[in-house]
């Protein structure tokens, strides 16, 4: 992945010894708490703030430094943790934060391979969200009883195994996110019904799950899947990429 620009950023110096932060939220009360929240404190000034990682990067890419701290919503992502992993590839000085609803498994452990700095969710108390900013900053990594060092480190030296979703499977689970049949989504996505099956079954088997219910859950609470991107037939409101014509089923 080429670097955006071969001249090395520097990160923002201000006059005071405030620590600055970018911030990628899509909610915009959410945003504006955020950046209130900071800016009480008296130690952190947002410098950059966005409602999607993609127009934070180009942000990043105009600026001529960059923040300390990037604050991420893993809801405001629009391609899985593509915008994380481009800002630790293009940016390696800026120290990410993830936030999250529910400390879920497969969601902390595609974000520690996308080696982010910390993860939070974004329920936990002020108090906290200060803490996981501080420690970044002074240790350059943030730990609590759900995302632990041990957990981080058998991410980084491969010791557990980060489970992979395709491109065809995660076009499934949008499928299955609705009420179609098995034989509705087998001809959505141009496949026999058996394939259906073994893309179902193969779900259940690496995530650990037992019926349809449960993957539909999975997937919407991981951010495998956006509502935006399911299907509602009762609606009448068809939302639904088009698997492309050349790729392989």
């Amino acid at each position: 992945m080429p670097k955006n620009d071969n001249t090395p950023k520097s990160v923002a110096i201000t006059d005071t010894p405030l620590i600055s932060v970018a911030i990628a939220e899509k909610n915009e009360l959410v945003r504006a708490g955020l950046v209130s929240l900071l800016t009480a404190t008296g130690k952190y000034k947002v410098i950059m703030q966005d409602d999607s990682d993609v127009n934070l990067l180009v942000k990043f890419e105009k600026s001529k430094h960059l923040p300390l701290i990037c604050m991420v919503d893993i809801n405001t992502l629009t391609n899985n943790y593509e915008g994380i992993r481009r800002v630790k590839y293009d940016y390696p000085k800026v120290k990410v934060l993830a936030l999250v609803e529910q400390y879920n498994t497969y969601t902390l452990l595609n974000l520690l391979r996308s080696e982010v700095n910390g993860i939070i969710s974004i329920n936990e108390s002020a108090k906290e969200l200060e803490k996981a900013l501080s420690e970044i900053h002074t240790k350059g990594h943030y730990y609590n009883k759900h995302v632990t060092k041990e957990l981080a480190d058998g991410v980084r030296y491969r010791d557990i195994r980060v489970p992979d979703v395709t491109r065809k499977q995660q076009k499934f689970m949008e499928l299955i996110s609705s009420n179609l049949s098995y034989s509705e989504i087998a001809q959505k996505l141009g496949v026999g019904v058996r394939t259906v099956d073994g893309y179902r079954d193969l779900l259940f088997e690496k995530f650990n799950l037992q019926n349809r219910t449960d993957l539909v859950l999975f997937s919407l609470k991981t951010g495998l899947v956006r509502l935006e991107n399911t299907i509602s037939t009762e609606a009448g409101i068809v939302k639904y990429r088009e698997p492309e014509q050349q790729e392989q089923k």
